[in-house]
């Protein structure tokens, strides 16, 4: 799967920084609930990530396929996305936008955390604590 961003010349700089984040973040992580990365490039004032690929789309996309999850679906959802929270809060990575749209499917029916466009890396395990104590 590859993820794009085109940026004008005018925009160019703002889109190398989210691009540039999300690159950053997840060459550092490796966990089987997080979207891995595999290639990037950047041509023509577009930039690319080249993606694990998921075939079962969304989560976004499940619950309005399908209505609401099951119990066992959501045990399996809250366990997973807490296994890629709690590993990238260990890594010092704050994902910052949990949302059905970034959890994807895999072809084995995981879920992965995805679109860390917007993640945060502290210097310290302390920052962190803080803002989860807030969130």
């Amino acid at each position: 799967m590859a993820k794009v961003l085109e940026t004008d010349m005018d925009n160019e700089k703002k889109g190398w920084k989210s691009f540039e984040s999300e690159l950053n973040t997840l060459i550092k992580l490796d966990n089987p609930n997080i979207i891995r990365i595999y290639d990037f490039f950047n041509e023509n004032n577009k930039f690319f990530l080249i993606l694990e690929y998921c075939p079962n789309g969304s989560l976004e996309q499940e619950i309005a396929k399908n209505g609401k999850l099951s119990i066992t679906k959501m045990r399996n959802l809250t366990s997973q996305l807490f296994s890629a929270i709690s590993y990238s809060h260990g890594c010092n990575i704050a994902h910052r936008d949990i949302k059905p749209q970034n959890v994807l499917i895999d072809q084995f029916g995981r879920y992965k955390l995805a679109d860390f466009g917007i993640a945060q890396v502290f210097d310290s395990q302390d920052s962190l604590c803080i803002i989860l104590v807030v969130l």
